[in-house]
């Protein structure tokens, strides 16, 4: 929905103008994938949140989006083998004749949400109505 208005004054399109024109190229959130920086704050859309859920019934509300705000230590990340330099299996294969490369990577890891002492210190979640889309 921030992309969507492409009308009203001081809107997504012209902060993200604005910040091109000022000389922010290089480490826009644009350019990245990213939505962009507002206040500091990279915005990133993703399709892996979950719709919001009814607090009484436990089911997913259809016209809510959640919005997940992560903190400094929000994931910790954690890596088999050692964690040393080998974490990693890096394999390369010549195919048709050396002609063509083919690299394959793969390691054990694994991503967790941070918690502390049972509570959550690192995200804030805001669900919000979300517009039918046009």
């Amino acid at each position: 929905d921030l992309r969507a208005d492409a009308t009203t004054a001081g809107n997504w399109f012209d902060l993200q103008r604005a910040s091109i024109e000022g000389g922010k190229i290089k480490d826009n959130g644009i350019l990245s994938g990213a939505l962009g920086v507002y206040n500091r704050t990279l915005l990133v859309e993703s399709t892996r949140l979950p719709l919001a859920i009814n607090s009484s019934t436990g089911a997913a509300i259809s016209n809510t989006r959640r919005a997940v705000f992560c903190g400094a230590q929000a994931l910790s990340c954690a890596y088999g083998k050692d964690s040393g330099p080998t974490k990693f299996v890096w394999t390369e294969k010549l195919f048709d004749y050396d002609n063509e490369l083919g690299v394959s990577v793969s390691c054990i890891h694994g991503m967790k949400k941070s918690i502390f002492n049972s509570e959550d210190f690192a995200t804030i979640t805001i669900p919000t109505y979300a517009a039918p889309a046009a």
